[in-house]
């Protein structure tokens, strides 16, 4: 049996023995989206050393190369990117959605400074503004 194929039998094992104890609870506990990840940059853990900017980055990066994976697998990744353009530079912010068009993925972005998507790569997208209560929508 590949590693693959034991990883998975693994996992739906611990969430069958689990299953009481989350529906109590009324939580997951077992799954890989429990563990925890770190991130390095130059051989020191990002979260302790770099930058909001860079820590948003970081996890855009990865979410991207996830997008990219299940998009290999013949299915359409929906992003949801929300407000991750308030702590980017303009460079850095163009460069992103640049490779969110690139992507060819479905997305959502929220941000509550409109001006951020004003002349990127995505300004000409379909848009929906909500302001007191209403939503307003911009072809």
């Amino acid at each position: 049996m590949n590693r693959s194929r034991q990883l998975h039998n693994e996992l739906e094992s611990q969430i069958r023995m689990r299953r009481d104890e989350e529906l109590r609870r009324g939580v997951t506990v077992v799954g890989p989206h429990r563990d925890d990840l770190v991130m390095y940059l130059d051989q020191r853990p990002l979260a302790e050393f770099g930058s909001r900017g860079q820590q948003r980055l970081a996890v855009i990066a990865l979410k991207l190369a996830e997008a990219d994976v299940i998009e290999s697998v013949g299915e359409r990744p929906v992003l949801l990117l929300d407000d991750v353009l308030s702590e980017l530079d303009s460079s850095h912010r163009d460069a992103l959605l640049r490779a969110v068009v690139a992507s060819g993925a479905q997305v959502v972005i929220t941000t509550a400074d409109g001006d951020q998507v004003s002349g990127t790569p995505i300004a000409n997208l379909a848009r929906a503004e909500v302001f007191a209560g209403s939503i307003s929508i911009s072809e």
